[in-house]
């Protein structure tokens, strides 16, 4: 009696042929991947692919203006897993080749936002309008002891809004999810000025809206 299957290993479809006589089983195994390319994305940076990349960070590149380079130097016939560089790729590669030297690092990114926050109440022109982290709750504003919102507004966005907003004129909210590891939102207040354009008038993160 032989018997065909299909299992799946580890997301992996590989096919297997179970042939059957009195007590004997013998399986013949294919290990081809079946079902999915080589995906790009999932690939790994090379070691002189990552070496270049530190070069740019050594020189104070800053981290947006690394991804802006290195993402639009790919052609429809170039592309590689150097063009799917994501600021965590920058962030590993900072720490695997020392140079974040000078630098306070923080134990978690909760830390680093609270340092950053501090830092903006305590300047002139103050970005942070209101900020609640988890672990107190805000009865007044309906939050919970486990969420989080931070406000960010500034002076620029404050004078467009007052210029830009009138009596019965259009304002529009809007959110986007699932772009982070925590799942926090971004919702963005929007007003339109006279020449039917949005403008940004106000951002805020939250663990939900």
């Amino acid at each position: 009696m032989n018997l065909y299957l299909q299992i799946s290993v580890d997301g992996i479809m590989t096919q297997c042929c179970y042939m059957c006589a009195f007590t004997a089983i013998h399986v013949s195994y294919y290990a081809e991947h079946k079902g999915h390319g080589n995906d790009v994305a999932h690939q790994q940076l090379s070691r002189d692919q990552r070496a270049q990349i530190a070069g740019m960070l050594s020189m104070g590149i800053p981290f947006d203006d690394v991804l802006e380079r290195i993402q639009l130097s790919g052609d429809n016939t170039s592309v590689s897993r150097l063009h799917f560089l994501s600021k965590q790729d920058l962030q590993n590669i900072t720490r695997d080749f020392a140079l974040a030297r000078g630098i306070t690092q923080y134990a978690s990114d909760a830390d680093s936002v609270a340092a950053w926050v501090a830092n903006q109440q305590g300047g002139h022109d103050p970005l942070v309008r209101y900020v609640k982290f988890p672990g107190a709750e805000d009865t007044e504003r309906g939050l919970g002891e486990q969420d989080f919102m931070l406000i960010i507004m500034s002076a620029a966005q404050v004078a467009g809004l007052q210029q830009l907003y009138r009596p019965m004129s259009e304002v529009a909210l809007d959110s986007t999810h699932g772009t982070n590891a925590y799942d926090y939102q971004l919702t963005t207040l929007m007003v339109v000025d006279e020449h039917g354009e949005g403008f940004p008038a106000a951002f805020c993160f939250s663990n939900h809206v």
